[in-house]
């Protein structure tokens, strides 16, 4: 199996930064994707690199990560590193991964060592994207609260109504309704320390973060 060629792909999700994707293909039809770590000002410059990069990995095995990743560092960056060379890197490197699990026919982790964990907590990234005042920021938050309690609702009502009774279908929702208002309260704390912290040295930051944490608690 020989690599025939490598794209980068710039997405925009309308808003903030460019996503950056890169695919390396092979004469064999087997190929893989990775995902390169971009700045608002700096994804052309990544693709640049990716761009360079190529004519190190063309007609070679996509197995020898490793010999590519030392060949990339020693010989491409004359063992000068910078970040848009190692985000880059790490969407090929990912990429090259993806190949070898499907040639192998194993998930990546179990190459890589194993599972550390049977679950992964994950968060709402990106949501306050084009907010740029407390009510813009808050009307997001309370989206995101709305998004997440319908299905919790409809997961956790009916166990707990088969467990107590179908007399308690509205006491569980109601339940369930007042235990996400409690963590927008806290949520909401924790953006006006945040965001205090952050605008601490900019004029009326402590009027912008108490103002998005008043309107949260309110409704």
């Amino acid at each position: 199996m020989k690599i025939e060629r490598v794209t980068s792909f710039l997405v925009s999700p309308g808003f903030g930064k460019n996503l950056c994707f890169v695919k390396v293909d092979t004469d064999e039809g087997v190929h893989g994707w990775g995902e390169c770590y971009t700045q608002a000002d700096r994804d052309t410059q990544i693709t640049a690199h990716i761009d360079q990069l190529t004519r190190y990995l063309v007609g070679r095995d996509p197995g020898n990560i490793k010999h590519f990743m030392q060949v990339a560092y020693d010989d491409f960056a004359g063992r000068r590193g910078a970040m848009d060379l190692y985000c880059a890197l790490s969407g090929i490197e990912q990429a090259l991964w993806d190949i070898k699990g499907k040639r192998l026919g194993a998930p990546v982790h179990q190459l890589l060592g194993g599972a550390c964990r049977a679950r992964i907590r994950v968060y709402a990234n990106g949501w306050s994207g084009g907010a740029s005042s407390p009510d813009e920021l808050a009307q997001k938050a309370l989206g995101i609260v709305e998004m997440i309690k319908l299905p919790l609702i409809r997961a956790f009502a009916p166990l707990l109504s088969a467990a107590l009774g179908p007399d308690m279908v509205h006491w569980t929702q109601t339940l369930i309704e007042t235990t996400i208002s409690v963590l927008a309260i806290i949520i909401a704390w924790y953006l006006q320390m945040i965001i205090s912290a952050f605008y601490s040295g900019l004029r009326g930051g402590r009027m912008f973060a108490t103002g998005l944490c008043d309107l949260l608690i309110e409704r």
